[in-house]
């Protein structure tokens, strides 16, 4: 029997200690993710394209000026009949 309760003692120290390195770890990341999200900007900037219309669809005027990279969806590019070509980045770009 004495055996038996040593053991469950030795258990019951060794949940503690766990129990409060989890805890240390857990304050530990929640300070890393606020500074990473510190040092990337508290502000976050999606842009959403709407489709094109009907109307814009079979009016001779319209052409497709916006691309969206395959590789980066983070990037949006606007190319007019007569101009540069513009990219703009943002945090994420929904089709």
């Amino acid at each position: 029997m004495q055996h038996a309760d040593k053991l469950n003692q030795l258990q019951s120290e060794h949940d503690d200690q766990l129990a409060q390195l989890y805890a240390a770890e857990t304050k530990a990341r929640r300070h890393l993710h606020n500074k990473v999200m510190e040092m990337g900007g508290n502000i976050r900037v999606f842009c959403r394209v709407r489709p094109t219309s009907d109307v814009e669809r079979t009016s001779a005027e319209s052409a497709e000026v916006v691309t969206f990279r395959r590789d980066d969806p983070q990037v949006l590019e606007l190319t007019l009949a007569e101009g540069p070509k513009h990219t703009f980045e943002f945090d994420y770009v929904f089709q």
